[in-house]
């Protein structure tokens, strides 16, 4: 399959549209994927990892490193991808989450970045419920409030938030400017849901941002965006006659096809580039 090259992707994103990218995807290298972000046209990356490491592991003079490799190429970050509530449902994990997020709201601080892309805690077994849940969101955008941050819910495979009934009963108790939604297309699929009619129609007042990845349903991988059950473009369609003017972050997730990180990225920019409506 051959690829579009870095040149004739950077003038076809149409206008008004944020769109970001998981930059530990482009490349394990924080400065390749600063310059092939660069060369692509985008100016935000979503910063999950640099340097080998987790968001959560690195270093003050890492962070300056990282700064100062976004300037020389005119890169800013869209949000901290933070694996906050990624674990199974537990009674003592609370507390332990909750130190997380207090690392991680010190990084995008330090970064000055406010939105924070968490979770919900995995179920396991008939657990947990809503109120244990509650326990733990409470204290997390307790958290956010202190520090002017935004917290964006994913709706991740087993996570107890990635069920639709769970997350409206969610977003209609916490919702608001600290604590948002992230819908990421492929996850929705893959738990058998159809993201546009049944996600988009009650989620619209909280959506911040799209994960921009597909599949098929019954599938295993991602797909590139239009390729797969997502329902992606008339999402994006949907979402634009109603005024939307949240962000995209690509999430390739495509080295399964034998492709370089690089190659992947831009592949998925350009099937993101076939579903995006041409006026928003």
């Amino acid at each position: 399959m051959s690829q579009p090259s870095a040149t004739t992707l950077r003038p076809s994103i149409p206008l008004g549209w944020n769109v970001s990218v998981f930059g530990d995807e482009v490349s394990e290298d924080f400065e390749e994927q600063c310059a092939e972000i660069s060369r692509s046209g985008l100016t935000h990356l979503e910063l999950r990892g640099a340097f080998g490491k987790n968001v959560l592991q690195l270093t003050d003079p890492e962070l300056r490193k990282i700064e100062q490799c976004l300037d020389r190429h005119g890169i800013a970050i869209s949000g901290i991808a933070s694996p906050v509530n990624k674990l199974p449902y537990t009674l003592d994990g609370r507390q332990q989450e909750l130190e997380k997020l207090r690392g991680v709201a010190r990084i995008a601080t330090a970064l000055g970045v406010r939105n924070i892309r968490i979770f919900t805690p995995f179920i396991t077994g008939t657990g947990p419920g809503f109120e244990q849940v509650s326990e733990w969101l409470r204290d997390q955008i307790r958290v956010a409030r202190e520090h002017d941050l935004v917290l964006l819910v994913e709706n991740d495979g087993a996570a107890w938030a990635a069920y639709p009934d769970n997350a409206r009963h969610m977003f209609d108790t916490f919702g608001g400017p600290h604590f948002k939604a992230v819908l990421d297309f492929a996850n929705a699929v893959s738990n058998d849901y159809d993201p546009l009619a049944e996600w988009l129609p009650w989620l619209l007042p909280h959506l911040a941002s799209l994960h921009i990845k597909d599949i098929a349903k019954g599938g295993a991988e991602a797909l590139p965006a239009g390729k797969g059950d997502g329902q992606i473009a008339p999402s994006l369609k949907w979402l634009v006659q109603r005024g939307w003017r949240g962000s995209l972050i690509l999430e390739p997730h495509l080295q399964h096809l034998g492709l370089s990180g690089v190659d992947a990225y831009r592949l998925a920019l350009a099937g993101l580039n076939e579903c995006l409506p041409a006026q928003r």
